[in-house]
């Protein structure tokens, strides 16, 4: 994505945020103005000065404590959303992301690694970055690939139910292999499953530490051993 269509992409965020959070405000406070309750006239932050009764300026005052626990939620909120623009969580068109890790959400001492040259697992030391692509080498919009940083041309990709590191082969089926959908917050918000392109319905998963692909069988572990963010 390119850096202009990012920032009019989290300007729209902003303002889109920025004016919901008002109008819930304004639901829990009363309808504005009102003595001790904010005036959104500057952009960026909206917590600013005291409107009077009639909407006259006023020196500054804080908002009302639910207020301005909302007005610091919409900012978590807009801070995630640059962080995933930044790192690549919302994918729109060509994209390739910085080095990144790959956090286990039931491990998280443990991240994507490599053994015995070739193998995947979730390693506690020597982790292995790796840069997302999308769309993935399958083509398919919003899939991505995990190119890893130290060798070019090399890819996660999946084979006999298990994840390897493998240099890029140009034949449909390796591209599908090494494709998988980011499915965000699908079991726990800030963490994202891997679906596997050509076996839907199986997603990246840890079992005794290796990376593999297994079908969703509805349990908790399951859900919780294909969680992972990045880093």
């Amino acid at each position: 994505m390119e850096p202009k269509m990012i920032q009019i992409l989290v300007l729209i965020c902003e303002l889109i945020a920025i004016g919901s959070a008002y109008q819930q405000c304004n639901i829990i406070c009363g309808d504005p103005p009102v003595p001790s309750h904010p005036t959104p006239r500057t952009f960026g932050n909206p917590i600013r000065g005291k409107a009077g009764p009639k909407g006259e300026k006023g020196e500054a005052s804080e908002s009302c404590g639910e207020c301005r626990t909302l007005m610091e939620e919409v900012r978590e909120d807009i801070a995630t959303i640059k962080t995933q623009l930044a790192k690549g969580d919302l994918y729109n068109g060509n994209f390739e992301s910085e080095p990144l890790l790959f956090q286990s959400y039931n491990g998280p001492a443990y991240n994507f690694g490599i053994k015995n040259g070739n193998q995947a697992y979730i390693v506690s030391s020597a982790p292995h970055h790796f840069k997302l692509i999308s769309p993935g080498l399958c083509g398919i919009p919003n899939s991505v690939s995990f190119k890893t940083e130290s060798h070019p041309a090399t890819y996660l990709r999946h084979s006999g139910g298990l994840l390897w590191l493998m240099p890029f082969e140009d034949i449909t089926l390796y591209k599908q292999d090494a494709s998988f959908i980011p499915r965000h917050d699908l079991f726990y918000k800030g963490y994202t499953v891997f679906e596997s392109v050509n076996i839907p319905g199986h997603y990246i998963r840890h079992a005794n530490l290796r990376l593999q692909i297994s079908s969703d069988d509805g349990s908790e572990l399951l859900h919780k051993d294909s969680s992972f963010r990045h880093l």
